[in-house]
């Protein structure tokens, strides 16, 4: 399955401010409905609220793009790259539903925190899980794939893939900022 997983180095002060703004948005604005559960989703206007921890965030999200569409054959010359981002802060209990995202190219999310990051590999708890949905998929191709996230975790996936975020009991929030890639044509 095609998806893009890496843990960012030394993020643990720019998390620690992140995490910070979310929660005084959480506590302050209205929550998004998508496909979260009862957890909270501001609107997705994250990038726009621009500041050095976001742009250094924004340049992570490029890099990894940038991998996916070589190994994936996308050339981006004549399409103009859209980055959107919302934040969301799952507490014990939320989750998120079986979703796509769509109309974009690539999906992602950024964790900035997750609470228990010494629970047992084999739980589930706060796991994403990917579905991939191709019915004609090699039959030696994992069609389920569950990645267990900790603090820095950067997820980036093709936007059609699948996916669902599984409930977590632990104390604290799990906090994380979902993005989508859109390749808009370039007009001339």
């Amino acid at each position: 399955m095609f998806i893009f997983q890496q843990v960012l180095d030394d993020v643990a002060e720019i998390n620690a401010r992140l995490a910070d703004e979310i929660l005084r948005r959480a506590s302050t604005e209205p929550s998004a409905k998508a496909s979260n559960a009862d957890a909270w989703q501001s609107a997705a206007d994250f990038f726009g609220r621009g500041d050095a921890d976001k742009t250094f965030l924004v340049e992570r999200v490029t890099a990894a793009m940038r991998q996916m569409n070589r190994l994936s054959g996308i050339t981006t010359e004549d399409f103009e790259v859209i980055l959107e981002g919302w934040s969301v802060v799952n507490r014990a209990g939320h989750h998120h539903n079986h979703h796509i995202h769509h109309s974009s190219v690539w999906s992602g999310v950024y964790y900035v925190r997750t609470p228990a990051e010494s629970a047992s590999a084999a739980s589930r708890d706060g796991a994403i899980e990917f579905i991939d949905p191709r019915h004609a998929a090699p039959v030696t191709a994992r069609s389920i794939r569950t990645i267990r996230p900790v603090s820095g975790s950067l997820l980036l996936f093709p936007s059609w893939l699948e996916h669902w975020v599984h409930p977590h009991y632990e104390a604290g929030e799990r906090i994380s900022i979902p993005f989508n890639i859109y390749l808009m044509p370039r007009m001339t």
